[in-house]
């Protein structure tokens, strides 16, 4: 008698015929985690936040001090935990950095900053209106004067670009009479003070005249030259209505892909998060080209569709930009996820794994997902729109890289494929959802599942029953390769944590028997099978609040002998 022996279990392998796969290797490997070698009940999930609408386009948490602030964007509202803070969003993916006690996020269309307590527009516009200008009481003022206001929030230290320039107002041992100063901006602008500058035919540059609450409408300038402060700043843009911001990395952070120009990378002001100057923005490969940036071990890394780019520099003066070999970018931003070992992302030929030089392609395994090849249990993605991959994500978490896709044309990512990448093996889960969220702050993932609710995984094992499978031998083979083999028994190592588990053993696909096992501690368990056969399949299925592990197989059988 032969035997079957298995003791340690492997990943998915869609690349190695069926019937060449070694004991241990799968062609479907679902719902179960064997990053240990043993295969492990999957962690569960459940509902941890009702839906608040039908899509969810973000997910976020930062901690400041000790409260933990959490975000979500749903359909065109913006909500801190259960308040909603924000309504108009455009329903794009949204992404979010933070600095200090403040949440910035982006869609490409709206900006917008929270402090865990208020929320407003990230930045602030430009006043548009100028300040109006009269002849005052007598003086100290003989000359031609102009003035402008800026817009300064006191929180931030963030102030406005300049508005227009006043009237030439021409006092004579004078003092100049300011009005019009109140300018209502748009819903949500944070500021606490209007700035005033002055500009005299004695003086070449606009200086500083005096700070003002933002409710004072008038304002009798009687300050000499001499007492005037500091020369005026003009590029104090707010952020662009770019679709990715990612840091802080050197006191700034960092944004990419606006309309006009999806391949530039934007760089705030250092330790001012709402200032974007005009001219700290960076090239960054082909014209057109859209990038998107992620930091990651001092440099700022921006992928493209086609090759990676990386910056270096702290001072935007000093920063650089350097190509790579690679000639693999990403389909999906929303699959490129920064790990102790690289940034995992998603190209259209596979998963990758970029190490800082170059790229490694870590899905070898999954070789026929991107290739026009029949009879395997997924679908052959370059049959789709490339719009369909766009719409994967990914995430990573405790060595575990979770790619979840679409699994048909056109559609929304349904299944995960997760990558353990110390022992390099892949294992697969249904899962639908819109996105997924890694938190730092607890050992949950997040996902947006298509009706809007938020599951936190893990929690307790298996959720509701969800088979799980491995089979462990082969598919069935070709007519004329088949061979037949009387199959004995089956021993199983295994511990159930007193739970009921149920191992049915399949035959040429057809089932040989079916046992309920609920072990307390590590023991072997046999079923006897006296079938004929050329392939086989051991499924486990059960509802079990506790981690069952199966250790190992040996499947006991007569020699083989062709059909």
């Amino acid at each position: 008698m032969e035997k079957v022996k298995i003791d340690k279990f492997l990943g998915i392998d869609y690349a190695t015929q069926p019937r060449l796969l070694p004991p241990g290797a799968a062609l479907k490997c679902n719902n179960i985690d064997i990053s240990t070698g043993a295969i492990r009940t999957r962690r569960g999930a459940q509902v941890v936040l009702a839906a608040k609408g039908n899509r969810v386009y973000g997910l976020y948490e930062r901690q400041w001090g000790s409260t933990l602030y959490s975000y979500q964007v749903v359909d065109d509202l913006v909500f801190r935990s259960d308040t909603q803070t924000g309504s108009g969003w455009a329903r794009n993916d949204t992404y979010f950095a933070s600095v200090d006690q403040w949440t910035f996020l982006t869609d490409g269309t709206n900006q917008g900053k929270d402090d865990g307590t208020t929320a407003s527009l990230w930045g602030i516009a430009i006043p548009i209106i100028a300040p109006a200008v009269a002849l005052g009481a007598a003086g100290n003022l003989t000359g031609t004067y102009n003035y402008k206001k800026t817009r300064y929030d006191s929180a931030t230290g963030t102030e406005s670009n300049p508005s227009p320039v006043s009237a030439d107002v021409v006092p004579s041992s004078q003092q100049v009479a300011l009005s019009n100063l109140v300018e209502v901006p748009a819903a949500g602008t944070q500021y606490t003070h209007n700035n005033l500058y002055r500009k005299s035919d004695s003086l070449t540059d606009w200086y500083f005249l005096v700070q003002l609450d933002k409710t004072t409408a008038t304002y009798n300038d009687n300050i000499t030259d001499a007492n005037l402060g500091s020369v005026l700043t003009t590029d104090n843009a707010p952020p662009p209505q770019a679709k990715y911001v990612t840091g802080p990395q050197n006191l700034k952070l960092f944004m990419a892909n606006t309309v006009a120009n999806p391949n530039y990378l934007f760089v705030s002001k250092e330790n001012l998060p709402g200032t974007f100057p005009t001219n700290n923005a960076l090239h960054i490969g082909d014209a057109g080209m859209p990038i998107f940036p992620v930091a990651w071990q001092g440099v700022i890394v921006c992928f493209s569709p086609s090759t990676i780019w990386k910056v270096y520099g702290a001072a935007i003066e000093l920063m650089s930009v350097q190509s790579t070999p690679v000639n693999r970018g990403t389909v999906s931003p929303r699959t490129v996820a920064v790990s102790p070992y690289g940034i995992f992302y998603l190209s259209y030929d596979g998963v990758y794994l970029f190490t800082g030089e170059n790229s490694e392609k870590i899905s070898t395994q999954l070789n026929p997902l991107f290739a026009e090849e029949q009879g395997y249990p997924e679908p052959s993605f370059p049959t789709q729109a490339v719009n369909s991959l766009s719409t994967a994500w990914g995430i990573f978490k405790d060595d575990l890289y979770w790619l979840c896709m679409p699994t048909e044309p056109g559609g929304y990512p349904t299944k995960a494929f997760v990558y353990h990448h110390p022992s390099q093996q892949w294992f697969t889960r249904p899962l639908s959802a819109y996105l997924g969220y890694a938190s730092p702050y607890d050992n949950r993932l997040y996902f947006a599942s298509f009706n809007g609710d938020i599951w936190g995984h893990p929690i307790g094992y298996n959720d509701a029953g969800v088979a799980i499978s491995y089979n462990y031998l082969t598919s069935p083979m070709p007519v004329e390769d088949q061979t037949n083999r009387r199959f004995r028994h089956l021993r199983v190592d295994l511990d159930t944590q007193g739970q009921i588990v149920t191992i049915n053993t399949y035959i040429n696909g057809a089932k040989a028997s079916a046992i309920l096992s609920a072990s307390a501690g590590r023991n072997w368990v046999e079923i006897n099978l006296d079938r004929t056969g050329y392939y086989a399949n051991i499924e486990f299925t059960g509802t079990s609040v506790a981690e069952v592990r199966i250790y190992g197989l040996e499947l006991f059988h007569d020699p083989l002998r062709w059909v």
